[in-house]
């Protein structure tokens, strides 16, 4: 049904803004949903802050509601490179807060996402909808047919940060991903780009597409602090996607 579905609050082009470890924090997550895009905290394998962090992030949005979000969900998700973040502890504030999405990264193996998709989705009733990233069309079909996700990130290699040693660039992996899980029968599964997308040109180029969403770094664009609400949450997404 698409990602407006899900998180109504949403505007078009639709902007992630990446759960990047110790930097996309509960202010620059709140900001980004706030600016009307999908703001993700960065808890990668430091699950013994999430509460703090989610518990900031309810009291934001508690002072300030984001128009369109429905009341029992927190209208942010939350990433976890899985291979070291604690399963218990992250059901249980999961459980707790109900955010949105949770975003997974680099288990040690695909089949590892199993509980943690079912755990997740049996402590909020599938309220907060999966998020899995992958770097090649056979991960894509694979974590598709294991998990069952809402949404596959597809990450090309001109992306920053992690990544695999070797995989194609994000305009011709995009449309490969969407074709294998098509002919697979997980066309229902929504698509998010990431990788190489930092100015205007790149969103319009990814949407071109015509099968996914963008994600943006958005740290490249911070104040000096992540906690100055990073530029106004990069000036509110550059202006609502004109791009200053």
């Amino acid at each position: 049904m698409g990602l407006q579905h899900d998180y109504p609050w949403l505007k078009a082009p639709i902007i992630i803004g990446a759960p990047i470890r110790l930097i996309s924090l509960a202010p620059l997550a709140v900001a980004v949903s706030r600016a009307g895009g999908l703001g993700f905290i960065g808890a990668g394998t430091e699950v013994q802050d999430l509460q703090a962090h989610l518990q900031e992030a309810s009291r934001l949005i508690r002072d300030t509601p984001i128009v369109g979000s429905a009341a029992n969900i927190l209208p942010i998700g939350v990433g976890f490179i899985n291979w070291g973040a604690d399963l218990d502890t992250t059901v249980r504030n999961i459980g707790k807060y109900r955010p949105a999405a949770v975003w997974f990264f680099a288990p040690y193996n695909n089949a590892d996402l199993v509980q943690w998709t079912r755990k997740i989705r049996n402590a909020t009733q599938g309220d907060t909808k999966i998020w899995v990233q992958v770097g090649s069309v056979r991960d894509a079909v694979e974590v598709a047919g294991l998990c069952l996700p809402d949404v596959i990130v597809a990450q090309g290699s001109d992306a920053g940060g992690h990544g695999l040693g070797r995989g194609a660039g994000i305009i011709s992996l995009l449309p490969e991903i969407a074709d294998a899980l098509k002919h697979e029968g997980f066309e229902d599964i929504s698509i998010v780009a990431a990788g190489g997308i930092v100015e205007g040109r790149g969103v319009e180029e990814s949407t071109q597409l015509k099968v996914g969403y963008v994600k943006l770094p958005l740290h490249k664009y911070q104040a000096i602090k992540s906690y100055s609400v990073t530029l106004r949450a990069w000036c509110l997404i550059a202006r609502r996607f004109h791009y200053l």
